[in-house]
């Protein structure tokens, strides 16, 4: 059997997380329109505002950022565009283009409006804000989940850690930063502080240390959360590295909630795992861009996320069948040992804390059948049992008589074959 990296990929609901990282969204993050008066869409202000919006979206997806303005006395438009620093130009080009279409649409009229999203911010006024530290324009987002333990300490080590950042973000040229730490047994903490690149080094540390200030009101032992405002902004998010081997999680509410879950193969070493699960979570990003959905498989780990509640509750749509292209002599006799081992492995595995079970079975001469069940581990036992039981009563469609094969699915997975392809226990 030829190993596919990722193993499948099967988009299944129409953007984000689980434990490591945050998707896009195509909706905004927050918008805000100012009361500094109002303007015609037929006017010269409508027209000096689309000739700078043309503009922004040109000039800021090679360096991140950019600004400009057009116009005069009451018809002057200022604006400025500023993607994350992490992306993609072609993902801010595209970001700011929805930008600013839509805060004319939610600010119709309005001299001034600010809108953010995951990857960017679009800021437009009347008002010339080059330089000034904006401290009206400020949201707080956060993670619904509370952390566990200690939360005067876990606030201690936020907050050093965003120090750290903006003392880092202020000394660069793109006024950004970003960083993970581990703080504690198997979890880590990762960090992102911005300014927007019309405030000078001093404006951007003054703005920054303001945010951090606010760290109390926003986000006080929440296992994520943001300050954004129209000048800076930094998200945190508290990540448990698997160190069991599956971690699932929840953020959000409404229409914005996520869950997540990553699960990794059951004899996977800790660091190996994390990579997995760290790759994943980004290329599931990229391959199921905007949308509200997705599962993605690999050889040593699984990730999964949804805006519809599924923990707990078997997965039938999504699988996939993997096999080997050569065929053993004796089919039938096969067929039969092959189904034995998997199903002792299925009550083994759905016994078991990890849910998962591996077993070497002599079948020849010199010949020997390895395999491997597995469960997601917000199934029950009887759950496990029935998602296995039921894969491998597809058998005999994926893998008749195949030297190797895998049903993969959602909640539940098994492979087998006549060569090692698992860790020991030793």
């Amino acid at each position: 059997m030829v190993p596919l990296p990722p193993l499948h990929l099967l988009p299944f609901f129409l953007l984000i997380l689980l434990q490591t990282s945050l998707l896009a969204s195509t909706d905004p993050l927050y918008h805000i329109c100012s009361n500094l008066g109002n303007y015609s869409n037929t006017g010269q202000f409508d027209e000096n505002y689309k000739t700078l919006a043309t503009t922004l979206t040109s000039k800021a997806p090679p360096t991140g950022f950019a600004q400009g303005t057009v116009g005069k006395a009451q018809d002057l438009v200022n604006a400025l565009a500023l993607c994350r620093g992490d992306v993609p130009p072609a993902d801010c080009k595209a970001c700011v283009t929805d930008a600013t279409t839509e805060v004319r649409k939610r600010c119709p009229y309005n001299k001034g409006g600010v809108i953010w999203y995951d990857f960017c911010e679009l800021k437009y006024s009347n008002f010339d804000f080059f330089g000034i530290i904006d401290y009206e324009n400020r949201v707080y987002l956060y993670n619904t989940q509370n952390v566990s333990g200690d939360t005067e300490s876990f606030n201690v080590k936020v907050k050093k850690f965003l120090r750290e950042l903006s003392g880092k973000a202020s000394e660069s040229g793109a006024l950004y930063a970003s960083g993970e730490e581990k703080i504690g047994e198997g979890e880590e903490l990762y960090g992102l502080v911005q300014c927007t690149r019309d405030l000078s080094k001093e404006g951007c540390r003054k703005c920054l240390e303001g945010a951090i200030g606010e760290y109390g009101n926003c986000c006080d032992g929440r296992r994520g959360g943001r300050v954004i405002g129209g000048s800076c902004n930094f998200s945190s998010l508290s990540s448990q590295v698997p160190p069991t081997g599956f971690a699932l999680d929840s953020t959000g509410q409404g229409e914005e909630v996520v869950n997540g879950l990553a699960l990794c193969r059951g004899d996977i070493p800790s660091n190996d795992c994390k990579s997995c699960v760290v790759e994943a979570s980004d290329e599931v990003r990229k391959r199921c861009e905007y949308n509200k959905g997705g599962v993605i498989w690999y050889d040593s780990c699984m990730f999964k996320y949804s805006n519809e509640k599924f923990f707990g509750t078997i997965d039938y749509g999504n699988r996939f069948y993997m096999w080997n292209l050569n065929n053993v002599s004796d089919v039938e006799s096969f067929n039969m040992k092959t189904k034995e081992l998997l199903s002792r492995l299925s009550a083994k595995a759905s016994s078991s804390s990890k849910l998962y079970a591996t077993e070497v079975e002599e079948i020849g001469e010199a010949e020997k059948l390895f395999g491997l069940v597995q469960c997601t581990r917000d199934l029950t036992k009887q759950q496990c049992k029935k998602c296995l039981d039921d894969a491998i009563g597809e058998l005999n469609i994926c893998c008749d008589g195949r030297r190797g094969g895998r049903v993969v699915g959602g909640s539940c997975n098994f492979r087998y074959e006549l060569y090692p392809f698992f860790y020991s226990a030793n």
